[in-house]
């Protein structure tokens, strides 16, 4: 409901529009051109603590209004309806409701383990769960996706983001072998698991340290449309212009399930994911295809699957996640060979 509603009370033209429902839940929709997610969690945040202390102080300041005026009700606004107007907002409402139906959101909680568990197994979480979306992926699709992840660069003089090209050869080496080879090889995916972990945090460092390239690239190529020198080819690499099917991003919030951002690329996802200590949630978004000579959206779900696809390939992230998580310990492969619930993550 956050994400979209029915458009007809979604400020999309704003920094930012608090949320508040009718049982009291609160949330906020982003516009995430002037700011970054953490900008807006910081924010969040600080509000949420203050509105803690001020339930429990007597402090004046906190309680309201320091000056003791009264606080004006807000006014209903009264709008002068033109017919050119008028049809401007149905236009807008149609389009809308279009984009409504070709979006998919799925919001999942995974109670099983958190980052507790995958530091103690001596790998980044971060990491670790970028494996889980790209051997996800793969499973569903029977590929690997164009995929990147959005590190930080606040580190420099009005530094935003950079992007992290998640799919190396070490990836591609853990995922195929998770895929295809059989579960005596455990030693061997975990060495490969390992060894994927490590090289993406390098690539995570390099990107939060400005060493990324994508940044640089976009830089050029704004320049160069500028002065009327862009060309069809681009730069003249296939990648450059290659779509991306694979957005990420892990939620920097630690106050309740955080959030996620839109699909961009018909057929795409976008995945949001926040790792507590003992849990995670995963908000998975799918733009879905649109047929043009049926006039209708094409769901992207494998035959059978009784889900759409959004919350299909949450749960097929899900599943990588667990059976990455049994090459870790052996006494997780002995409660997996008997059952998912008896899966005890306390005492490893």
């Amino acid at each position: 409901v956050t994400f979209m509603g029915q458009g007809q009370n979604r400020w999309f033209d704003k920094s930012f529009q608090l949320l508040v429902f009718a049982d009291g839940v609160a949330s906020v929709n982003v516009e995430g051109s002037w700011a970054d997610a953490p900008v807006l969690s910081h924010l969040f945040g600080f509000m949420h603590d203050h509105e803690n202390i001020a339930n429990f102080s007597s402090v004046p300041h906190l309680l309201g209004d320091a000056s003791g005026k009264e606080i004006k009700k807000p006014k209903k606004l009264k709008w002068v309806m033109t017919s050119e107007l008028a049809m401007s907002i149905d236009k807008a409402a149609n389009k809308f409701d279009k984009l409504v139906k070709g979006t998919e959101l799925s919001v999942s909680h995974m109670s099983c383990f958190g980052k507790g568990f995958i530091k103690k197994c001596n790998m980044s979480p971060d990491a670790f769960v970028q494996m889980a979306l790209l051997l996800a992926y793969y499973r569903k699709h029977g590929g690997m996706p164009m995929a990147m992840e959005s590190a930080h660069t606040r580190q420099f003089f009005h530094g935003r983001t950079e992007l992290i090209r998640t799919v190396s050869s070490d990836a591609v080496a853990f995922v195929k072998a998770m895929a295809h080879l059989d579960t005596s090889s455990a030693e061997t995916k975990l060495h490969l698991l390992r060894r994927a972990c490590t090289t993406h945090v390098e690539k995570v460092k390099e990107a939060m340290n400005g060493h990324g390239v994508d940044r640089h690239l976009f830089g050029l190529e704004m320049v160069a449309k500028q002065r009327g020198t862009w060309g069809e080819s681009g730069f003249g690499l296939p990648a450059f212009k290659m779509p991306v099917t694979l957005q990420t991003s892990q939620a920097p919030t630690q106050r309740g399930p955080s959030g996620g951002f839109g699909a961009v690329e018909e057929g795409g996802y976008t995945v949001s994911y926040l790792i507590n200590e003992d849990n995670m949630y995963l908000h998975v978004c799918h733009r879905r295809k649109h047929d043009a000579e049926r006039g209708e959206y094409v769901d992207a779900a494998a035959d059978g699957d009784k889900d759409s696809a959004a919350p299909c390939y949450g749960k097929a992230v899900e599943r990588a996640l667990l059976d990455m998580s049994v090459l870790c310990t052996k006494k997780a492969q002995i409660a997996m060979s008997h059952s998912e619930k008896t899966l005890d993550w306390t005492d490893m």
